[in-house]
């Protein structure tokens, strides 16, 4: 939908007490915390946004001159947060349709979470939409902008929930697959785990992974024990090939190994897959996960994710990790009446064993000893 008559509303005006360090110009990749948190909405079009300040407004606001953002600053920081968020609010312009409200701690929401908030506001357009991952809630909601005078007039207790709580029948989660929603930074100790998460932002961790997963397959589905037996084998190969020099990347592939069945079930399903997870904002897993049904290999070739994945995936029945010969006599027997599958059926057979074979040659181990 268009992000015109969207806006955004930052909350930067905390005292930063637990953490023992100013929170919103701690650094973060290459910028600051309230920088990513800004970019975050700038990437999918969300104009205007909106910062709330108050403590240290000061030394935030050279920072803020180049982003193309509007900022006021709350005197009375000190209180409940609920006096910077109708601040904020009662700033919006009169065209507004929703706004998202986001504390400038949580900067790790991913864009296709904002995105998909936004698809759901075209179905249900006077809800209140809270993102969600794996049952909990998380932030940011986005609120109709019917709501708004109310927020600005609130004066009952419990702060900004205290308000939403009263709404509750009006309502919506939408589940994503993002556990950014949930990551906050009161200590300095959940600083450093963002700071970590934040260096392979760009692949979704084993827990995403797993939601994506899930918005197809019921969690005693045995494509989801398939795909972590995948990722499993394609660790331990790439991690060995990392060992002994190779140019792999051990993370990516890994990821690579858990949803390259994503489009299972669906005819072309490797590149259908492939389209999911550009969808979800990963378009380096789906060309990786384009390629593991069907690839070519010859002896001249480098040994990429793509070929990694290929073999264990050809590697793997069910949960059960066979020799290639296994695999490919099993394939002859299931498709005896069936002279074309047989046909694509040794033939990438026979592309993996070229693989396998000069993968155990970089790491002088046979795979099926890992």
């Amino acid at each position: 939908m268009s992000t015109q008559s969207i806006a955004a509303v930052i909350l930067s005006a905390g005292l930063s007490s637990r953490m023992g360090a100013f929170k919103p110009l701690l650094p973060l990749g290459e910028g600051t915390v309230i920088k990513q948190a800004v970019t975050n909405f700038q990437q999918i079009g969300i104009k205007p946004i909106h910062i709330v300040l108050g403590n240290r407004a000061s030394e935030i606001i050279p920072h803020l001159t180049a982003m193309d953002v509007f900022w006021v600053v709350n005197e009375d920081y000190h209180d409940d947060m609920l006096t910077s968020v109708q601040l904020g609010v009662g700033r919006l312009r009169p065209d507004t349709t929703a706004f998202f409200i986001l504390p400038v701690d949580i900067p790790l929401v991913r864009s296709q979470t904002l995105l998909s908030l936004l698809d759901a506001h075209t179905g249900q357009p006077h809800s209140i939409l809270y993102p969600i991952f794996n049952g909990t809630r998380g932030h940011p909601p986005l609120i109709p902008q019917t709501y708004a005078e109310k927020l600005v007039g609130y004066r009952g207790g419990g702060g900004v929930q205290g308000f939403l709580n009263q709404f509750e029948q009006s309502a919506w989660d939408v589940s994503v697959a993002d556990e950014g929603i949930l990551m906050d930074m009161d200590t300095h100790d959940q600083y450093e785990q963002i700071k970590r998460r934040y260096q392979n932002w760009h692949l979704p961790s084993e827990a995403e992974c797993l939601a994506m997963l899930a918005f197809r397959f019921a969690a005693t589905d045995p494509m989801i024990q398939h795909a972590k037996t995948v990722a499993g084998l394609t660790h331990r190969i790439a991690t060995k090939l990392h060992a002994a020099g190779y140019p792999i990347d051990v993370e990516l592939v890994t990821v690579c190994g858990y949803l390259h069945d994503i489009g299972k079930g669906i005819r072309g399903h490797a590149l259908i897959g492939a389209d999911m997870l550009v969808n979800f904002g990963f378009p380096q897993i789906a060309a990786i996960v384009a390629t593991h049904m069907d690839l070519e290999f010859s002896e001249r070739d480098d040994i990429t994710e793509k070929e990694v994945l290929f073999l264990a995936d050809k590697k793997i029945s069910g949960t059960k990790i066979m020799t290639l010969e296994a695999r490919l006599a099993a394939k002859i027997r299931q498709f005896a009446d069936n002279p074309d599958g047989r046909e694509s059926a040794e033939k990438r057979l026979g592309t993996a064993m070229k693989i396998e074979e000069r993968i155990e040659t970089i790491v002088n181990q046979k795979i099926d000893a890992f």
